[in-house]
């Protein structure tokens, strides 16, 4: 996921589904789905620049039965999202 393009978070509350979309290298859309949402924190400090391009994506392991995924932003903000699945492309 290394240099796709975040376009779009989408947050659905009732339903507690969380979207993430992105342009891979191939300008095709690819979206993380976020089932049963805890927690999303969208922080946009721009501390590095501006930028929409992903660093990093990561996954730890289940904290009080969720799972939390962090997308680094080369702007040096870290989008947080934890959930208890997730679904990601293939």
């Amino acid at each position: 996921m290394h240099d796709w393009t975040l376009i779009e978070i989408s947050v659905f509350w009732k339903a507690g589904l969380a979207t993430l979309s992105f342009r891979d290298s191939e300008s095709d859309i690819q979206v993380i789905k976020a089932h049963k949402l805890r927690k999303i924190t969208i922080p946009r400090e721009l501390e590095w620049g501006n930028s929409v391009s992903v660093s990093k994506v990561t996954q730890s392991e289940s904290i009080n039965g969720a799972i939390q995924v962090k997308v680094e932003i080369q702007s040096g903000d870290t989008i947080e999202v934890l959930a208890q699945e997730f679904e990601f492309p293939d």
